[in-house]
C-alpha cells in the first residue's frame, strides 16, 4: 500500500471503501479449516454491512484455493494460452515436414550417385 500512489497516481483505491477489485493473499492458521475461515469472512462482511450499509450492502468475500489469482482468472488464462501453444505446435509441425522433405529430396538426388558407387565397389559414404 505504500507504493500505491506511485503505481497509480491520482487513484486512492487503497483508502476507498468502494474498491471492489482487491485480492488478499493469506494463509490459514494451523488447525483452522476452510469452512471456519469462510464463516469468519461471512461474519466480517455482515458487520461491515451493518456499519456501512450504503457501501457494503451485499458485499461478498470469496475464499479460494491457492493458485494464480485462484479460480477467477484460470479460465481466461487457459483459454488465451491455448492459442499461442496451438500456433507453436503448428509451426513445429511445418518445420518437421519441411525438414523431412529436404532430407527426402537429398536422398533422392544421391540415389544415382550411390548406385554408381556401389557398382564400382565403393561404399555409400564419402570417406568409405
Amino acid at each position: 500500500t505504500a507504493m500505491a500512489s506511485q503505481i497509480e497516481p491520482g487513484s486512492n483505491y487503497v483508502d476507498s471503501r468502494k474498491t471492489e477489485n482487491t485480492f488478499i493473499l493469506a494463509r490459514l492458521r494451523p488447525g483452522v479449516t476452510a469452512t471456519q475461515a469462510k464463516a469468519n469472512l461471512d461474519t466480517m462482511t455482515a458487520k461491515l454491512a451493518e456499519e456501512w450499509p450504503a457501501i457494503n450492502e451485499g458485499m461478498k468475500l470469496t475464499l479460494v484455493e491457492p493458485g494464480w489469482a485462484g479460480e477467477l482468472l484460470r479460465g481466461g488464462v487457459i483459454g488465451f494460452s491455448t492459442i499461442p501453444i496451438a500456433v507453436a505446435g503448428l509451426l513445429l509441425l511445418v518445420v518437421c515436414v519441411n525438414l523431412a522433405s529436404l532430407l527426402l529430396a537429398q536422398a533422392s538426388e544421391r540415389r544415382k550417385e550411390i548406385a554408381v558407387r556401389l557398382a564400382i565397389g565403393a561404399g555409400r559414404g564419402v570417406g568409405c
